[in-house]
C-alpha cells in the first residue's frame, strides 16, 4: 500500500481506513501523501478482528462527500471471510 500511494502523482486524493476491532481514519482526503506514508510505515501488526461493513459504511460516506471527482475504494485485505457477517438492521450495500 506504501509503494502504491508513493507512486501517485498529485492529482490524486487519497484516504486511508484501517480496520482492526473497529474502523478507524487514518488519513483522510485532505491529508498530504507525507502524512499518510508516515501513517501507513507506523502501524503495528494486529491480530484484532473488526467487521468489513463498518469500514466500507466509513467509506461511503467519504467517498459521498467528495465532490464531482472520480473516486474508487481499495481495500487491501487478508480476506478472512468472517468478516463479511452483517445483521439486518443495516442497510444492504454488496450487490
Amino acid at each position: 500500500m506504501v509503494s502504491e500511494i508513493e507512486a501517485l502523482n498529485d492529482r490524486f486524493r487519497v484516504a486511508v481506513i484501517q480496520l482492526t476491532d473497529r474502523a478507524e481514519v487514518l488519513g483522510d482526503f485532505d491529508a498530504s501523501k507525507e502524512d499518510l506514508l508516515k501513517a501507513l510505515r507506523g502501524l503495528e501488526p494486529s491480530s484484532a478482528r473488526g467487521n468489513y461493513v463498518s469500514a466500507f459504511l466509513r467509506a461511503s460516506v467519504m467517498l459521498e462527500a467528495g465532490g464531482k471527482c472520480e473516486r474508487q475504494i481499495r481495500f487491501f485485505t487478508d480476506n478472512q471471510a468472517n468478516q463479511w457477517r452483517t445483521d439486518d438492521r443495516l442497510r444492504p450495500f454488496l450487490k
